[in-house]
This record gives C-alpha cells, structure tokens and sequence, in this order.
C-alpha cells in the first residue's frame, strides 16, 4: 500500500517548483540532474547559504503524488536522481523544487513590484533499453492560479515505416483542487503547407495530469506521409505546460524534447 504524503507547498520563500516528464516504463528510465549554481548566482553569500536542499516531487498522470525525494546538495555538487529508484513504473509530472539554506532572495528587483518566484534549473536524461539516450531541460514554474487562456504550439513530427511518433502533454497546476485547474486540450496532425490531415483530438488532464498519447493510437487511420517524411502536430489547451514530441524508432533509439 502506497504511503500518503503530506500535502506540502510547492513554493518554499520565494523558490517555486519548475516540472518536467519523466517516464520509467516500458523499457525507458529517467534521471534528474540538478547542479547547485547558487555560488555563482550568489558570490557575495558563503557556502553555508549557498549550499542547497533539494526536494522531488512526482505526480502520477492522474496527478497524484506518488513519491518524494529530498537530499541536500552542496554548492557546486549534482544531485542524479532516477526515477525507477524513487517509483518503479512512473510515468508523469517531476517537481523540483532547489532551496539555499541562506533563502536569498532575486539579485535584481524592481521597486513597487513583488518578487517573482524562483525557478530552479535542471536537465532530465532520458534512457531506452539501457543504451539510447536523449536530454531535455526545462524551467516551467508550476502555476496555482485559473486562467482560461488557451495556449497553443505546433512542432514537426517524422514519420515512415520504421518510426512512430506521439506528443506528451503535461498540466500545469499540480496540487490544485477544483475541476477549474484541469485543462481542456486537443491535439490535430496536418500537412507542412497548413492542410488538415485529422480532425482534432480533444483530452482532459486533472490538475498535475499527464499523458503520453502515441498518434498511430490516437489516429488509427494515419498512415505515413505520401509526399515526403514530415508533418506538423498541433497542441492547444489551457493550464498545459510546452509539450513534447516523441519520436521512437525500430532500431530502440528515440528522441524526446520539448516543441
């Protein structure tokens, strides 16, 4: 039975966590790579206040918090943290969420405005069959507020006989509580000259949800382009986070990364 964890705050004085996918299943792992930059964001603090605590956080694709990991990381340290040893399986949302000890707070700050949080940087590896490898950075601040705004992007994706294609989309406002913070998104392929090959694909993610939607599943019916190897995919929703393309080939190697 899995434990229940303490419904903790994603935002720590002024460092709010930054998300990222991760996926330990089906023959691929996952590790985080978090440096401790802060002796050089900060080089008038000593290393006892630069020296940071790290906390991870995942989230299932339904959007519940699964496990955590805490460790502390020395300025000038990496912390590696894969997803298998945390959460055999998982396939979903990381939190990440670096913390100084001495909680400096923004080096630049605009009189009259409140300080913005602080994301924290970092790199996801990503691993298939132990052998094939592909990286992505991120720095997307979790959201806590409703806005109704729907935010879209358009990426290639490659496809012949010995490739499949699909997108990941990930919602932005783990932890939040209410039928508002879920996304409404859909996802269409077309050809490079605008032309609609699919009728759009509509989906629904909870707050902190996830998924990774293959399009020869999505789309039965797709097939392989005719007039070369490209075509666009669209994604469109509210509180989504920039998605990602997947591209998996016969030979096991693969290439995941943001639009």
């Amino acid at each position: 039975m899995a434990t229940e964890l303490a419904p903790e705050p994603l935002e720590i004085a002024g460092y709010r966590a930054t998300l990222h996918f991760a996926t330990a299943r089906d023959d691929f792992d996952s590790v985080l790579s978090v440096y401790n930059y802060y002796g050089h964001a900060y080089r008038n603090s000593t290393p006892a206040e630069t020296d940071a605590d790290l906390t991870v956080r995942l989230f299932e694709e339904t959007g519940k918090e699964v496990a955590r990991r805490q460790c502390p990381v020395a300025t000038g340290d990496t912390a590696h943290i894969r997803m298998s040893e945390v959460y055999p399986e998982f396939r979903g949302l990381v939190a990440t969420t670096m913390v100084p000890r001495g909680r400096m707070g923004r080096l630049s700050k605009r009189e009259g405005i409140p300080s913005r949080p602080i994301a924290t940087s970092y790199f996801m590896l990503y691993e298939r069959h132990g052998k094939f490898r592909d990286f992505s950075h991120e720095l997307f601040l979790a959201r806590d507020s409703v806005d109704p705004k729907v935010a879209e992007w358009a990426s290639l994706i490659y496809l012949d006989e010995g490739m499949r294609a699909g997108v990941v989309i990930m919602n932005n406002r783990p932890l939040c509580v209410g039928l508002e913070y879920g996304s409404q998104a859909e996802i269409a392929v077309g050809t490079l000259d605008g032309g609609q090959i699919t009728p759009p694909h509509r989906l629904s993610l909870p707050p902190g949800g996830s998924v990774l939607a293959m399009l020869d599943e999505v789309f039965p019916d797709l097939g392989v382009p005719t007039d070369g190897r490209a075509w666009s995919v669209v994604v469109r929703g509210t509180h989504i986070e920039q998605p990602m393309t997947i591209h998996l080939h016969a030979s096991g190697d693969f290439n995941l990364h943001h639009f």
